[in-house]
């Protein structure tokens, strides 16, 4: 902003306290939704500390509940997370490289996934040509169409027309 005032001759001599307020409003409303503010009265925006309960008082709960992970040490099941983890992302570079995933193409001479839109099976390939042979229908049809075998719109309240002086119509199916 300074440069692009230099260059056409002037110079800048006071802060634009509007936008600068507005600016803060925007910092401070971004740093409550990501948690790096909090209020202490607020059930929104409270501190994660807050939501945090200790597990002494608890402790005699959490033995009924009977949770196989609850009973190894963190570090046990946060290694048995991370490997099957790796593994899964073992497989599925796997199945990438030998073209089992249909939708993802890999590109080994420039390392680059590429995707793609799936094709349609033989099944959705009928129903899509088959929908697309019907004649497009106004919903009003429709709507009247259906109405005269079992009289559904009789049920419904209409709303009130666009215009006040206008009257809903016969034609429509209103009663």
């Amino acid at each position: 902003m300074y440069k692009k005032l230099t260059h056409l001759g002037m110079t800048p001599t006071a802060l634009r306290g509007d936008r600068y307020e507005f600016w803060i409003y925007r910092q401070v409303r971004k740093r409550l939704e990501i948690g790096e503010l909090y209020l202490d009265n607020s059930i929104r925006r409270r501190r994660f500390r807050d939501e945090l309960v200790s597990v002494e008082p608890k402790a005699e709960a959490l033995k009924s509940l009977d949770i196989p992970w609850l009973r190894q040490p963190l570090s046990a099941e946060r290694e048995g997370l991370t490997g099957e983890l790796h593994n899964l992302w073992r497989s599925f570079d796997g199945e990438l490289r030998q073209g089992k995933l249909k939708h993802l193409d890999y590109d080994p001479a420039h390392q680059k996934r590429s995707w793609r839109k799936p094709k349609l099976d033989k099944e959705e390939e009928l129903q899509t040509s088959f929908y697309a042979k019907l004649p497009a229908r106004d919903i009003a049809d429709v709507f009247r169409l259906v109405n005269t075998p079992c009289g559904f719109l009789a049920a419904l309240t209409p709303l009130p027309p666009r215009y006040a002086k206008k009257t809903p119509t016969k034609t429509a199916g209103w009663r």
